[in-house]
Protein backbone atom coordinates (compact mmCIF):
# COMPACT_ATOMS: atom_id res chain seq x y z
CA UNK A 1 0.00 0.00 0.00
CA UNK A 2 0.95 3.66 -0.59
CA UNK A 3 1.12 4.06 3.10
CA UNK A 4 4.00 1.80 3.43
CA UNK A 5 6.08 4.55 0.93
CA UNK A 6 4.79 6.98 3.74
CA UNK A 7 6.51 5.28 6.55
CA UNK A 8 9.93 5.03 4.63
CA UNK A 9 9.89 8.56 3.71
CA UNK A 10 8.80 9.66 7.51
CA UNK A 11 11.45 7.58 8.65
CA UNK A 12 14.47 8.63 6.24
CA UNK A 13 13.23 12.43 7.02
CA UNK A 14 13.61 11.77 10.43
CA UNK A 15 17.01 10.33 10.01
CA UNK A 16 18.16 13.50 8.45
CA UNK A 17 16.46 15.38 11.42
CA UNK A 18 14.02 15.99 9.40
CA UNK A 19 10.08 15.79 9.55
CA UNK A 20 6.60 14.78 7.34
CA UNK A 21 3.07 16.60 8.94
CA UNK A 22 0.04 15.14 8.94
CA UNK A 23 -1.11 17.06 7.08
CA UNK A 24 1.77 16.46 4.18
CA UNK A 25 0.76 13.30 4.80
CA UNK A 26 -2.72 13.43 3.78
CA UNK A 27 -1.59 14.97 1.03
CA UNK A 28 0.82 12.32 -0.36
CA UNK A 29 -2.07 10.00 -0.26
CA UNK A 30 -4.54 11.92 -2.61
CA UNK A 31 -4.71 11.43 -6.38
CA UNK A 32 -1.66 12.46 -8.31
CA UNK A 33 -3.46 15.08 -9.88
CA UNK A 34 -4.75 16.41 -7.20
CA UNK A 35 -4.61 20.31 -7.31
CA UNK A 36 -6.33 23.09 -4.24
CA UNK A 37 -5.54 26.48 -4.05
CA UNK A 38 -6.66 26.66 -0.42
CA UNK A 39 -3.96 23.84 0.54
CA UNK A 40 -0.84 24.91 1.91
CA UNK A 41 0.12 21.31 2.88
CA UNK A 42 -0.28 21.15 -1.33
CA UNK A 43 2.32 23.54 -1.91
CA UNK A 44 4.65 22.38 1.03
CA UNK A 45 4.82 18.97 -0.43
CA UNK A 46 5.44 20.63 -3.89
CA UNK A 47 8.02 22.37 -2.83
CA UNK A 48 9.82 19.58 -0.75
CA UNK A 49 9.21 17.08 -3.88
CA UNK A 50 12.90 17.90 -5.12
CA UNK A 51 13.60 16.33 -2.01
CA UNK A 52 11.27 13.58 -1.23
CA UNK A 53 12.09 11.59 -4.33
CA UNK A 54 16.05 11.49 -4.10
CA UNK A 55 15.10 10.50 -0.56
CA UNK A 56 13.24 7.19 -1.79
CA UNK A 57 15.50 6.66 -4.54
CA UNK A 58 18.57 6.51 -2.04
CA UNK A 59 16.40 3.67 0.34
CA UNK A 60 16.04 2.07 -2.61
CA UNK A 61 19.41 1.75 -3.36
CA UNK A 62 20.69 1.05 0.10
CA UNK A 63 17.62 -1.61 0.06
CA UNK A 64 19.65 -3.62 -2.80
CA UNK A 65 17.10 -2.07 -5.59
CA UNK A 66 14.32 -4.39 -4.83
CA UNK A 67 11.94 -3.23 -7.91
CA UNK A 68 9.57 -5.93 -8.03
CA UNK A 69 9.22 -5.87 -4.14
CA UNK A 70 8.61 -1.95 -4.43
CA UNK A 71 6.42 -2.66 -7.86
CA UNK A 72 3.66 -5.19 -5.79
CA UNK A 73 3.53 -3.01 -3.43
CA UNK A 74 2.41 -0.38 -5.08
CA UNK A 75 0.52 -2.26 -7.88
CA UNK A 76 -1.74 -3.63 -5.07
CA UNK A 77 -3.80 -0.36 -4.92
CA UNK A 78 -2.23 1.45 -7.73
CA UNK A 79 -1.33 -0.56 -10.82
CA UNK A 80 -3.70 1.82 -13.18
CA UNK A 81 -1.96 5.40 -13.84
CA UNK A 82 -5.40 6.77 -12.85
CA UNK A 83 -5.45 5.35 -9.73
CA UNK A 84 -2.21 6.80 -8.77
CA UNK A 85 -1.25 8.93 -5.25
CA UNK A 86 1.26 11.48 -5.36
CA UNK A 87 3.58 9.61 -2.97
CA UNK A 88 3.18 6.47 -5.83
CA UNK A 89 4.19 8.60 -8.46
CA UNK A 90 7.39 9.99 -6.46
CA UNK A 91 7.60 6.02 -6.35
CA UNK A 92 7.25 5.30 -9.91
CA UNK A 93 9.85 8.13 -10.48
CA UNK A 94 12.35 5.90 -8.34
CA UNK A 95 11.26 2.61 -10.56
CA UNK A 96 12.01 4.14 -13.93
CA UNK A 97 15.33 5.76 -12.78
CA UNK A 98 15.85 1.96 -11.30
CA UNK A 99 15.10 0.82 -15.08
CA UNK A 100 17.01 3.20 -16.82
CA UNK A 101 20.49 3.24 -15.22
CA UNK A 102 20.71 -0.63 -14.85
CA UNK A 103 19.96 -1.39 -18.38
CA UNK A 104 22.57 0.07 -20.93
CA UNK A 105 20.45 0.94 -24.00
CA UNK A 106 17.95 2.93 -21.57
CA UNK A 107 21.77 4.36 -20.31
CA UNK A 108 23.04 5.63 -23.58
CA UNK A 109 19.58 6.62 -24.83
CA UNK A 110 19.45 9.19 -22.19
CA UNK A 111 22.41 10.51 -22.13
CA UNK A 112 22.38 11.01 -26.26
CA UNK A 113 18.86 12.66 -25.95
CA UNK A 114 20.23 15.07 -23.61
CA UNK A 115 23.51 15.46 -25.44
CA UNK A 116 21.37 16.01 -28.79
CA UNK A 117 19.04 18.41 -27.06
CA UNK A 118 21.95 20.92 -26.25
CA UNK A 119 23.78 20.60 -29.17
CA UNK A 120 20.26 21.87 -31.12
CA UNK A 121 20.35 24.65 -28.68
CA UNK A 122 23.61 26.37 -28.92
CA UNK A 123 23.36 25.74 -32.38
CA UNK A 124 19.74 27.52 -32.62
CA UNK A 125 21.39 29.94 -30.71
CA UNK A 126 24.34 30.68 -33.13
CA UNK A 127 22.27 30.14 -36.13
CA UNK A 128 19.38 33.18 -34.25
CA UNK A 129 22.87 35.34 -33.77
CA UNK A 130 24.08 34.35 -38.11
CA UNK A 131 20.73 35.98 -39.21
CA UNK A 132 20.85 39.11 -36.59
CA UNK A 133 24.28 39.84 -38.08
CA UNK A 134 22.69 39.32 -42.17
CA UNK A 135 24.48 36.37 -42.63
CA UNK A 136 21.15 34.52 -44.07
CA UNK A 137 22.15 31.56 -45.70
CA UNK A 138 24.95 30.24 -42.86
CA UNK A 139 21.96 31.30 -40.84
CA UNK A 140 19.37 28.78 -42.33
CA UNK A 141 21.50 25.98 -42.52
CA UNK A 142 22.29 26.67 -38.85
CA UNK A 143 18.68 26.75 -37.96
CA UNK A 144 17.60 23.77 -40.04
CA UNK A 145 20.36 21.45 -38.27
CA UNK A 146 19.40 22.69 -35.06
CA UNK A 147 15.78 21.59 -35.85
CA UNK A 148 17.09 18.23 -36.83
CA UNK A 149 19.13 17.76 -33.70
CA UNK A 150 15.86 18.59 -32.00
CA UNK A 151 13.65 16.04 -33.50
CA UNK A 152 16.19 13.78 -33.03
CA UNK A 153 16.86 14.23 -29.36
CA UNK A 154 12.45 13.80 -29.27
CA UNK A 155 12.95 11.03 -31.13
CA UNK A 156 15.57 9.27 -29.39
CA UNK A 157 13.64 10.41 -25.96
CA UNK A 158 10.92 9.07 -26.60
CA UNK A 159 12.34 5.22 -27.88
CA UNK A 160 13.97 5.60 -24.47
CA UNK A 161 11.15 6.04 -22.00
CA UNK A 162 9.74 2.92 -24.51
CA UNK A 163 12.54 1.14 -23.71
CA UNK A 164 12.37 2.16 -19.69
CA UNK A 165 8.60 1.03 -19.78
CA UNK A 166 9.47 -2.40 -20.78
CA UNK A 167 12.04 -2.65 -18.31
CA UNK A 168 9.34 -1.79 -15.72
CA UNK A 169 6.64 -3.99 -17.44
CA UNK A 170 9.07 -7.19 -17.21
CA UNK A 171 8.78 -6.66 -13.37
CA UNK A 172 5.48 -6.33 -13.46
CA UNK A 173 4.64 -9.67 -14.91
CA UNK A 174 4.52 -12.45 -13.00
CA UNK A 175 7.08 -15.24 -14.02
CA UNK A 176 4.58 -18.30 -15.73
CA UNK A 177 4.15 -21.25 -13.83
CA UNK A 178 6.67 -24.63 -15.01
CA UNK A 179 4.26 -27.11 -14.54
CA UNK A 180 4.10 -28.73 -18.75
CA UNK A 181 8.23 -28.97 -17.81
CA UNK A 182 7.54 -30.01 -14.30
CA UNK A 183 5.55 -32.99 -15.47
CA UNK A 184 8.16 -33.67 -18.41
CA UNK A 185 10.94 -34.07 -15.89
CA UNK A 186 8.55 -36.56 -13.46
CA UNK A 187 8.05 -38.47 -16.57
CA UNK A 188 11.54 -38.73 -17.67
CA UNK A 189 12.47 -39.62 -14.21
CA UNK A 190 9.66 -42.47 -13.88
CA UNK A 191 11.06 -44.23 -17.77
CA UNK A 192 14.62 -43.95 -16.02
CA UNK A 193 13.58 -46.30 -12.92
CA UNK A 194 11.20 -47.85 -14.85
CA UNK A 195 12.77 -48.70 -18.19
CA UNK A 196 9.53 -51.82 -19.07
CA UNK A 197 7.19 -48.82 -18.46
CA UNK A 198 9.58 -46.86 -20.51
CA UNK A 199 9.27 -49.53 -23.46
CA UNK A 200 5.80 -49.37 -23.14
Amino acid sequence: MAAEYIDILRTELEGQRQFLSAEEERVLLQPASYESDDDLALDSVKRRQHTFVPILRDRFVRDGRPLEQWWDVLAEEERLPEDRTMIGAMVVQVLDWSARTSDQKAMMGGFGSKLLLVAAVLIGFFGTFTLAVGAWPAGIVLLVIAAALWIGARVIGQLTAERVGELVEEYKQEPEPEEDATEDDEQSDSAVDDPDRATE
